[in-house]
């Protein structure tokens, strides 16, 4: 959730909130016991990229969790934006459910749905790397300029990082290949992310890693965050918000779509 959270340009403690809340509350609205809810990296690559051509200045922040004073009134702003626009996404989706639209779906053709999927695993992967690889590239929207920013930057390299990120994938695979094949490990394949993580703060902690080589996520305030009713309203350039709304859904919605038929 928090890694979602850094895709879309937001403090992580909206994504640590946003991640397991949808979750509880779908369990006593929803229907299906395999769809995934909660944030997702492609529509929150989207939801980054659109905020910030309504909110140009915050470009120039490069870590949400710890700002500056004169970055926190562009933040401020950014996080409004980013609730209305989750606000008109889920009136969206109240309303496709309420109507019993669902059935569009059916109108999606496998080819659209696997160069769906191709295509957002290549974005999700290239967007992750720089920081296996503890490197800062520019966020762009050609895959081609993605790849060439990565080969320019390349000499910034960090071998901490990217040992930590290597030996990190290699545990979550080998925690699914075990919890596939071996049954007495059946509960490896779910609990392993969990396990890379607690094994990645154990880390940091006892190595004091984050005053020598690695970047960590940084502080996060404690307790409940405040209500966001108050945020809702006024809606400045609604018709940039309905806009990136609409998209988000549509994505999602797709996305969704693609994984249940895989």
């Amino acid at each position: 959730g928090m890694s979602y959270a850094n895709l879309a340009g937001l403090p992580s403690v909206f994504g640590l909130y946003g991640a397991f809340l949808p979750c509880l509350v779908y369990a006593f609205v929803g229907s299906s016991r395999q769809l995934a809810v909660g944030p997702v990296a492609v529509t929150s690559l989207l939801l980054d990229t659109q905020l910030k051509a309504m909110v140009p200045d915050a470009n120039s922040i490069s870590n949400p969790n710890s700002l500056t004073p004169d970055q926190i009134p562009i933040q401020d702003l950014y996080n409004h934006k980013a609730i209305q626009v989750c606000l008109i996404v889920s009136g969206m989706y109240t309303a496709v459910g309420l109507l019993r639209l669902g059935f569009v779906t059916n109108f999606l053709s496998r080819s659209v749905i696997g160069g769906f999927t191709s295509g957002a695993a290549i974005t999700i992967g290239l967007s992750q790397l720089k920081y296996i690889l503890g490197v800062s590239v520019p966020r762009t929207d050609a895959l081609h300029e993605t790849a060439k920013n990565y080969v320019d930057i390349m000499y910034n390299f960090k071998w901490q990082e990217y040992l930590m990120g290597y030996f990190g994938c290699v545990l979550l695979v080998a925690c699914r290949q075990l919890g596939k094949n071996v049954r007495q490990m059946s509960l490896l394949k779910a609990m392993g992310p969990m396990l890379v993580c607690v094994m990645g703060m154990v880390a940091v902690y006892v190595g004091d890693l984050q005053t020598k080589c690695i970047k960590i996520v940084s502080s996060i305030p404690k307790g409940l965050p405040k209500p966001t009713v108050s945020w809702w309203t006024p809606m400045d350039n609604i018709g940039g918000l309905f806009s990136t709304a609409i998209v988000i859904m549509l994505v999602d919605l797709l996305e969704s779509t693609s994984i249940a038929r895989t």
